[in-house]
């Protein structure tokens, strides 16, 4: 029997360092390789090669396709079956052995069916839970249900067989701690099956990728930095040759120290000492995390002699493992991170880095632990997500993480499922940042500002993930503050600042991918109700359909002003959309006010690329004029029409005294101030704002004095 089950494994590879008592299954060949090893097939032909080299003493599995390592005290419970498998045998060919001396052996055995002997007789011998799980339904078969009489004669003996078979199997540590989760199953729904239950129970030990994505001799790393309360995660960035991709890599605090091996225990056997709460409403994130790190913490504190500090990390990584947040908790709380994605269960996560751009990962999720995911944000939308409504998109913010998740699964998705998550705004990008990184100039950031306190209309386009959202929100931290703002989004990316002093009403209405929405509850309708709102400025967010499209333009034609976003490739391109896409007349264009077209470069570099206007001359054609242009020759922006002759500021000329040397001071005022901005260290942004609700005072009641403040701003006095 056992050399038939030899033969059948013919697509695993094993290799057995004999100096170290290691044994390494790589399963790359397997054309039946899953994405985990926590199913019947894996855990089969794991027993199978520990078995096949139990002579050579073998303390530890490594799992290199899976990447991990079995230490001796899990390879234990699987040489105490072993010991037990010449007895088990027995039992079985004496089971065999009667079938065959049957009358009606070329029958269909009404006592037990072939795929008894069939389980036996292949590689799922060495598979322990199999085998407990065929006896005890045949023994429970055999002992319920009626026979003939002429099947009597061997049915008492293949019972006390069974038995015996059964007790040997329930002498075992496996096949007790297998009841034992099969009694209890209600108190461990975090675990999709028992083998996921217990190789997270017992001491595994991450090994590196089978890529070798981290090896030194391949790679050359460039930074690393600590992240999360207390430093609980270090990263580290490397370089990987002839290849633009850099590789992202996270561990814990204890992680290749002496401590690694003692906490990751503590870790283990809190996490089992904790049930599940019984919830019968729904908990926040934040507060279902902090409820089991406490939870965490007290038992510590029963078992365990360790300091605070560690106690509360501790703590945190056991509650994110019973939450299944312990792959992605660190990529959530990197403020370096601004994109994650996963295309496939069988694929890896790559992410998009704010220094570094493009980066790849070892990290996997496996189909159990997607599924988790997706049913958290099911829970925390209320979202439907199923064949009929296969997209699912919302945001989490909570103290930890401020995330736009969007989910896409079968039919629509061809891999059955993936992942993408946007980072929003937990780290606020002031306009001081965005001078320092070279998005914008201080020229750009006063003519900008300028058209802001005055309330002109300000589009930003752009392909995704260009920057559009990030400088509408940090232009949004300039505005009066005594400006009434109403936002109107279907994704909330808007900066709440009603802290700092700031007028804010939002609104929230109904997502796009949202079939099942409510048509009152439109973004198009909300849009149009703003002219009984009053506001100072509107803030519309992204304008993606031709129906928000239709009402943003019947507000501004109203007179309203203030902030959109919409996707383009050029300016070209967005003409178009308005007109041929959106069908937009073209006399609409006129109240566009400023454009602005974001890009970002190869290096993940994002900037202004030019400042334009839209308009209609005298007969009626389309203008397209661009006031600031940047010139990637000379890598510096250009004025490629002068601001004072510009169209936006020709209409505030209609309405209010604003000549030309007027306008050229207080420009040269406003230089100044972000000029300064830039040569100074990073201000606070509570500080940040204050300034600029005293700048945004003085240039509407005081310039005279508004010149003399912003000249003080060069020597650093900041009150």
């Amino acid at each position: 029997m056992r050399n038939k089950a030899k033969r059948e494994l013919t697509q695993k590879q094993e290799k057995v360092d004999v100096e170290n008592h290691e044994m390494e299954i790589d399963c790359k060949s397997c054309s039946q390789r899953k994405n985990s090893f926590y199913n019947d097939q894996c855990i089969s032909c794991i027993s199978f090669n520990f078995f096949q080299n139990i002579k050579k003493k073998i303390s530890k599995i490594n799992l290199k396709s899976h990447r991990y390592m079995m230490n001796e005290t899990d390879t234990s419970l699987f040489l105490e079956y072993h010991s037990k498998l010449d007895d088990l045998e027995d039992l079985l060919n004496k089971i065999t052995e009667l079938r065959e001396k049957c009358a009606f052996s070329n029958f269909k055995c009404k006592v037990l069916d072939n795929s008894f002997l069939e389980i036996t007789q292949s590689i799922n011998f060495y598979n322990p839970i199999l085998i407990y799980q065929i006896s005890r339904d045949h023994h429970l078969n055999v002992k319920n249900l009626q026979f003939e009489y002429v099947c009597r004669s061997c049915i008492k003996k293949i019972q006390i067989y069974l038995e015996q078979l059964l007790d040997i199997l329930t002498s075992t540590e496996l096949i007790q701690n297998y009841v034992n989760f099969c009694k209890k199953r209600n108190l461990y729904g975090k675990y999709s099956n028992f083998y996921e239950f217990m190789f997270s129970k017992i001491n595994l030990h991450p090994i590196l990728p089978e890529d070798s994505l981290i090896e030194k001799e391949k790679n050359e790393l460039i930074e690393t930095y600590s992240i999360g309360k207390h430093n609980l995660y270090t990263i580290s960035i490397f370089n990987r040759h002839n290849e633009r991709e850099k590789i992202y890599s996270f561990k814990t605090y204890f992680e290749n120290t002496s401590n690694e091996d003692y906490y990751e225990r503590i870790i283990n056997f809190i996490t089992n000492k904790i049930d599940l709460m019984d919830i019968d409403t729904i908990i926040s994130l934040e507060k279902l995390i902090e409820s089991y790190q406490l939870m965490a913490i007290k038992k510590i504190d029963q078992e365990f002699d360790i300091e605070n500090v560690n106690k509360s990390r501790i703590g945190l990584l056991i509650a994110l493992k019973i939450l299944n947040l312990e792959k992605l908790f660190a990529l959530l709380i990197d403020n370096e991170i601004e994109e994650i994605f996963l295309d496939s269960p069988l694929d890896t996560i790559y992410l998009n880095h704010q220094k570094y751009g493009r980066c790849r990962t070892h990290l996997k999720l496996t189909v159990d632990e997607l599924e988790r995911i997706i049913t958290m944000l099911r829970l925390y939308s209320g979202q439907r997500l199923d064949y009929s409504n296969p997209n699912l998109k919302m945001i989490l913010k909570n103290k930890y993480f401020y995330c736009r998740f969007a989910v896409d699964i079968a039919p629509i998705n061809v891999n059955n499922y993936s992942l993408d998550i946007r980072k929003l705004n937990k780290d606020i990008f002031t306009v001081q940042d965005l001078l320092k990184n070279n998005t914008l100039n201080p020229e750009i950031a006063a003519f900008l500002y300028f058209c802001l306190i005055k309330r002109q209309n300000i589009t930003v386009s752009g392909k995704t993930d260009s920057g559009k959202t990030t400088l509408i929100n940090a232009f949004d931290l300039l505005t009066p503050k005594e400006f009434r703002k109403v936002y109107v989004e279907s994704v909330v990316e808007s900066l709440d600042l009603i802290k700092f002093g700031k007028h804010q009403l939002k609104f929230k209405v109904e997502s796009l991918d949202n079939h099942h929405a409510q048509k009152s509850y439109t973004k198009s309708n909300q849009i149009k109700t703003l002219l009984h709102r009053t506001p100072d400025i509107i803030f519309l967010g992204e304008i993606l359909t031709k129906e928000e499209t239709e009402a943003m333009f019947h507000c501004l034609a109203a007179g309203l002003k203030g902030f959109q976003t919409i996707h383009a490739n050029d300016m070209n391109s967005l003409i178009n959309r308005f007109l041929y896409h959106f069908n937009i007349n073209k006399s609409c264009l006129n109240d566009l006010d400023l454009i602005i077209l974001m890009k970002k470069d190869e290096k993940y570099k994002r900037q202004i690329f030019s400042i334009s206007e839209i308009f209609l001359n005298d007969q009626e054609k389309i203008i397209l004029q661009d006031l600031i242009k940047y010139n990637p020759n000379l890598d510096k922006w250009e004025i490629s029409t002068p601001l004072y002759e510009s169209q936006v500021i020709k209409n505030l000329c209609k309405y209010e005294s604003l000549d030309k040397e007027k306008f050229k001071s207080l420009m040269n005022t406003y230089v100044a101030l972000f000029t300064s901005l830039l040569k100074m260290d990073k201000i606070k942004l509570e500080d940040f704002i204050n300034l600029f609700h005293k700048i945004s005072y003085l240039s509407l009641f005081s310039p005279n004095i508004l010149d003399e403040y912003c000249k003080k701003l060069n020597y650093g006095e900041l009150k």
